[in-house]
Parts: structure tokens; C-alpha cells; sequence
């Protein structure tokens, strides 16, 4: 496995020579930008390069103290430095806010100078009461028989949040699950694996819950981020984020790897004040074989977990690079505001110290990130199919001479896919930016 410990590239300076010298200063957590690897390198290789230089052209022991002496003195000034010019940045504001679940501080963001980080997962509740106007209009003209709210039932919530989520995504409900999931009594599925919303319950409190998977956020129009903020914001009764992820993707593995988590927990990177998070390897990590790796920073049931994990390798290309970088942040235990729906990028960055590494780094292009999973998929579906079944359609091939007839044969009279290969046949054209008008 490729490892970013010396980090030539010149972005990362954290464990050969940033270690030991934020060690001294007293600097906790590290940050790796790079911001001060310039003057700190001059300062320390001075000092170093001095200091041996002297103690190898003297024997007097009285003089060697007065060099170690300088020499400590100068490594302070270099520690003072440090401390004065390190940037802090707090994870969590101190603002609190009244919730329904009592008082939590609110998710800060802090700025970022690119887009680095994209929407992944987003999971909100609202109120049915959103959606009276609806129940309104139903019971329109019975007014004078009093009918009782039985006559307007979950399913008709569904399908009326399934109408704005095909408005705002371009998707809509696919069909009803078989039970509830989430706790709720009734469970929607929306289209091409998007998502589902949940509604029913007599522990719900009147709340629906709408799930968007990855699917869901890549293929939704695009700006449905800005769309769905807004409608939230409008017409939505009690919304709530619970959960949103955030990822980055770096298709060369230049940026972050499993190896720089390593790195990274090793150094406190990962720590926020308390107790430092819990960390795990999974995969291949010890024994490569190709199957891929993945770091676990945090517990999967708190608050904030992170993912860093080797995306290409798990689509099934042995020697991809691609790194992928998740974030999950649930309001468990402080407040998600609804503007993180529009600032994906400053909340990813604000999740631990060490993420300074992604400071001015550019998010890849949407398209460039379906393309190469595309790729990834099929040259494994078909190294999967030619392994197995090569032999048998070799010999069909040989024995009915008719290639269109023997694909008739194999292949199923229902136009489907393998779940698998279904996201790549989606048209995703309308989640990208609009094409600029020729001059």
C-alpha cells in the first residue's frame, strides 16, 4: 500500500519533521497545511546543522553547555512561534439552542476557499401538519359531516411529500414497502434505490422521516440543495436534519489515504478536547491483497463518524488509488442547522484539526466521479462474468453461431439490470451545472 509518510508532494508536513517539532511547542491538535513548513524547515535544519557542527569541534565540557544552552534557546523561540501562529479552529460553536430534545450547541462551519466537500446522505423529520392544506382539500365539502382524521391516512402523506421530493430531486416514490423501517409503521421507497420516506407511528409524534442515499443526492437536479433549504425553510412544519454526510473523493489517493489516518491518530489530529475518538483498520491493510481498506475514526452511533476508505479498490479495481473521505454527523447530541444543506464544504472541513490537509483543495467534478465509478463497475462485472461463465458462452458462442440469437437466449425478457449496474444506466444529465450559453 502506498503510504504519504514523507509526503514529497510538498502539501504535507506531519509526521517526519512536524511530529516532533508541534511536540515541543505544545500544540494539540496538529495541523498539516503546510502554512509554516517553510520558515519552521530553514529554522530547525539551521539549528541542527549548527548545532552538531559545534559539538563535534569541541571537547570542552563547560563550552558544550553553553551550546546546548543556545541551542534550547532557540528551539523555544521556534515553540513560541509556533504557538502564536497556529490556526485554531473550534469544532463546535458555544451557542446553544433549544431543540425538542433540550439544549444542544449548534454544528459550526468555518470557511473554506474551495469546495471541497459534497452532500452524501441527508435524513430530515418534519410535521404532518405540513401538508394541512392537503388534508384540507380532501375533506372539502364534508365539512358538515365531521369526519375524523382516519379519513386522511399515512399513505396520503407519503405520496403528498413524495410530490415536493419530485419536484425538488426529479424523483419520486416507487412503490410501498413491505412494513416500516426506522420505527415507523409505514416505509416508501423512492425511485432507483434514492431513498424512502417513513411515516406512521405512535412513538413518531406526528413526524415523517425522508431518507436521500448517495444515489439520491448524485442524481437529484442540480441546486436541489439550495431547493430543498428553501422549502424547508417555507413551508416545512418542525424540519429537522438528523443526519447528513458529507464526502471527499480523491481519485489519485495524493490527498488522504488509510495510511495518513494512521498518521493522523497517531498525532491527536483526530481529537477535539476530551477523550480521543476510537480508531480501527479493516481490510487489507496488513496483508494487501487488493480487496481494499478502511479506517473507522469515532463510534458509528455517535454523533460524528468518519470513514476513510479505499473507494476503488471496493468497487472492485484492485489497483485503484481512488480515496474516498465520509463524514456523518447526527443531531444526536448538538444541533445540525438547516444552512449545512448549503454549505457542505465548511462543515466537512470543521469535523476534526487534522482536516486542515484539505484546506484549498477542489472538490473533482461530478461527473468526472460517475465516469470513473462506471468504469470501475464494468470492467469488474465483466472480469466477473468472463471468469465464471467465459468457458459456457464460449461453447454457446461455437455451437449456435448467432451471437443475437444466443444474447436472446441468456438474457431475460424483462428489460432490468443487476442492482449493481443499475445506478449507471440513470440519466444524470439534469444534476449537472447548466451548460453556458455559446458567446
Amino acid at each position: 500500500m502506498a503510504t504519504n509518510s514523507l509526503h514529497t508532494n510538498g502539501t504535507f508536513s506531519t509526521l517526519p519533521l512536524w511530529g516532533k517539532v508541534f511536540e515541543w511547542a505544545g500544540v494539540n491538535p496538529l495541523s498539516n497545511t503546510g502554512e509554516k513548513l517553510e520558515s519552521a524547515n530553514r529554522a530547525l535544519t539551521r539549528i541542527r546543522k549548527s548545532y552538531i557542527e559545534q559539538m563535534i569541534h569541541t571537547s570542552d565540557s563547560e563550552e558544550k553547555a553553553v551550546i546546548v544552552g543556545k541551542f534550547e534557546k532557540e528551539i523555544e523561540e521556534i515553540k513560541l512561534a509556533l504557538k502564536e501562529e497556529y490556526r485554531d479552529y473550534p469544532l463546535l460553536d458555544t451557542q446553544m439552542v433549544l431543540t425538542d430534545d433540550g439544549e444542544k450547541p449548534v454544528l459550526f462551519r468555518r470557511p473554506a476557499h474551495c469546495e471541497v466537500a459534497v452532500t452524501d446522505w441527508l435524513n430530515f423529520t418534519l410535521n404532518k401538519s405540513t401538508f394541512s392544506s392537503m388534508k384540507r382539500e380532501k375533506l372539502k365539502g364534508y365539512e358538515h359531516l365531521n369526519l375524523p382524521d382516519c379519513y386522511v391516512s399515512d399513505s396520503d402523506y407519503a405520496y403528498a411529500m413524495g410530490t415536493v421530493i419530485k419536484d425538488i430531486f426529479g424523483f419520486g416514490i416507487e412503490c410501498k414497502m413491505n412494513g416500516g423501517i426506522n420505527h415507523y409503521k409505514e416505509a416508501y421507497k423512492l425511485e432507483n434505490g434514492c431513498g424512502f420516506i417513513c411515516v406512521g407511528g405512535d412513538s413518531q409524534r406526528d413526524t415523517m422521516l425522508i431518507s436521500i442515499t448517495g444515489v439520491g443526492c448524485t442524481l437529484g437536479y442540480y441546486g436541489w440543495e439550495a431547493d430543498l433549504h428553501a422549502w424547508l425553510c417555507l413551508f416545512a412544519d418542525r424540519p429537522k436534519i438528523t443526519r447528513i454526510d458529507y464526502a471527499f473523493d480523491d481519485h489519485d489517493g495524493q490527498i488522504a489515504n488509510v495510511q495518513w489516518a494512521k498518521e493522523q491518530f497517531e498525532l491527536k489530529g483526530f481529537q477535539s478536547g476530551g477523550r480521543p475518538p476510537q480508531f480501527n483498520i479493516i481490510g487489507d491493510y496488513w496483508q494487501p491483497d487488493g480487496s481494499g481498506t478502511t479506517a473507522y475514526i469515532g463510534n458509528r452511533k455517535s454523533s460524528k463518524f468518519c470513514r476513510i476508505y479505499e473507494k476503488g479498490k471496493q468497487l472492485g479495481c484492485k489497483e485503484s488509488p481512488w480515496v474516498r473521505v465520509e463524514v456523518e454527523y447526527k443531531g444526536k447530541d448538538f444541533h445540525i442547522p438547516l444552512d449545512a444543506l448549503l454549505h457542505p464544504s465548511q462543515h466537512f472541513l470543521a469535523a476534526y484539526p487534522c482536516f486542515h490537509t484539505f484546506d484549498n483543495q477542489m472538490q473533482p467534478l461530478k461527473f468526472e466521479t460517475i465516469k470513473k465509478t462506471a468504469e470501475i463497475t464494468w470492467e469488474k462485472a465483466i472480469s466477473v462474468t468472463r471468469h465464471q461463465f467465459g468457458k459456457y458462452l464460449s461453447a454457446f458462442r461455437s455451437f449456435y453461431e448467432d451471437d443475437a440469437l444466443l444474447l436472446d437466449i441468456l438474457t431475460h425478457d424483462k428489460y432490468d439490470y443487476p442492482d449493481r449496474l443499475k445506478p449507471l444506466y440513470l440519466d444524470y444529465s439534469k444534476s449537472m451545472p447548466p451548460m453556458p450559453l455559446p458567446a
